[in-house]
């Protein structure tokens, strides 16, 4: 199968893209810079620069296609404005738009558990548990609500062009194994907002090839794909009745099962994350030189609201409010750290800095993005106990102040 894949230069569409040519598919990787220099040459990989935000160049894009794995967009809601819900909205369509216009029947598109309201609303709430896919949306940010109205999109083009199948995968925070600590550490202040969940990247990537290539479902459908433990210590039932008291209980959990049920994935297409999703997929090749193409000329500067939103990208699955945020499989198209700076260290944009100087960091804020000298590098995150923030009293992990000139200097 002849897969397109937008937002390929990110760390999960690189190893999106080797997990298909591994699986014998051919990729065109798609993304709005240059091809990232950690890619490798694949003589079935070939890679487009290409502005999503214009139609015709998705059309270009996608010629040829016969699937498509949708990972481009803006992964938090960056100053709250209207970057991030404005982009996501006019590429999530443009891409369904196009797919049907050419008569590509498969499309897989990272959506999000913040579609229910999670971590970056004011405040969340849940009616039941387990939550599943039937659950009310109620985000009040605009990152939360442009992948809902992603999911209107899917309702619609899938009504009209009935030869379509869309796959709307509701993503966690995306980590490898080795981060698993960092979720058991969190907050629970913090935790609860998300539900304590996460997802071991190997299954994620698992679970955007199926949606593609297995299942005989048609329209469009919805779908968590998140692990079946939660990461906490704490018992599941102890944690909902402690933070969500007046939740109807239609199943009861057993110790550190999930509050969030993934089992309709394994039905429609076959996937679960099994208890040894340890391995990684390999990380994608990347386009040779010969195979390179530029649909459009590179935009215009962009806006100081959508480099507001990039500076935070890659961050965990969920979190802003004033602190780090969570890695979603979604990538921005500029993701790559300046040489010196450490493939973990934490990127925390300067609106989060408190008038002392000190800055909220959660220890699983991983970042993937371009610095700004107004922002705070941390270089080592591991977990070291919480504290509070002198200036707000809010719990944090580390309080910290790096100088703009230690950044070069790493």
């Amino acid at each position: 199968m002849k897969i397109a894949l937008t937002g390929v230069n990110g760390r999960v569409g690189r190893k999106i893209a080797g997990g298909a040519l591994k699986d014998g598919h051919s990729v065109v990787g798609i993304d709005y810079a240059d091809p990232n220099p950690e890619h490798e040459p694949h003589e079935n990989f070939t890679f487009i620069k290409a502005d999503l935000q214009d139609y015709q160049a998705a059309l270009n894009a996608f010629k040829g296609c016969e699937a498509i794995i949708a990972l481009a967009a803006l992964p938090n809601p960056g100053d709250y404005l209207v970057a991030t819900h404005n982009t996501n909205a006019v590429v999530s369509w443009n891409v369904l738009r196009a797919a049907a216009e050419l008569g590509i029947t498969r499309v897989a598109q990272a959506s999000s558990v913040n579609v229910l309201g999670g971590y970056y609303n004011e405040k969340v709430h849940f009616d039941y548990f387990p939550v599943d896919e039937e659950h009310p949306c109620r985000p009040d940010e605009p990152y939360g609500l442009s992948k809902q109205i992603m999911e209107l999109q899917a309702d619609a083009i899938t009504r009209r062009y009935k030869f379509m199948r869309v796959a709307s995968l509701r993503l966690h925070w995306f980590i490898d194994p080795s981060w698993i600590d960092r979720v058991y550490n969190m907050p629970q202040e913090e935790a609860h907002k998300h539900l304590w969940g996460y997802t071991f990247e190997s299954a994620g990537i698992r679970a955007f090839l199926l949606a593609v290539t297995a299942g005989d479902f048609t329209g469009h459908e919805r779908f968590f794909v998140i692990a079946p433990k939660i990461g906490s210590r704490i018992k599941t039932s102890e944690l909902i009745g402690e933070f969500f008291p007046n939740a109807e209980i239609k199943k009861e959990l057993a110790h550190d099962e999930a509050a969030i049920n993934s089992s309709k994935a394994e039905r429609f297409f076959g996937w679960r994350h099994d208890d040894d999703d340890h391995g990684g997929t390999e990380a994608a090749p990347a386009a040779a030189a010969a195979k390179t193409e530029e649909v459009v000329a590179a935009p215009a500067e962009k806006t100081e609201e959508v480099k507001a939103v990039e500076e935070q990208a890659d961050k965990p699955e969920e979190q802003v409010n004033g602190h780090a945020g969570h890695v979603e499989a979604e990538e921005t198209v500029e993701s790559a750290l300046p040489e010196k700076v450490e493939e973990e260290a934490v990127v925390v944009p300067h609106e989060t800095v408190h008038a002392n100087g000190s800055a909220a960091v959660e220890p699983e804020a991983v970042a993937d993005n371009l610095i700004d000298e107004k922002d705070i590098v941390v270089i080592d995150v591991e977990p070291i106990g919480h504290s509070a923030c002198a200036c707000c009293e809010e719990s944090i992990v580390h309080a910290v102040s790096v100088e703009p000139e230690a950044i070069a200097a790493n």
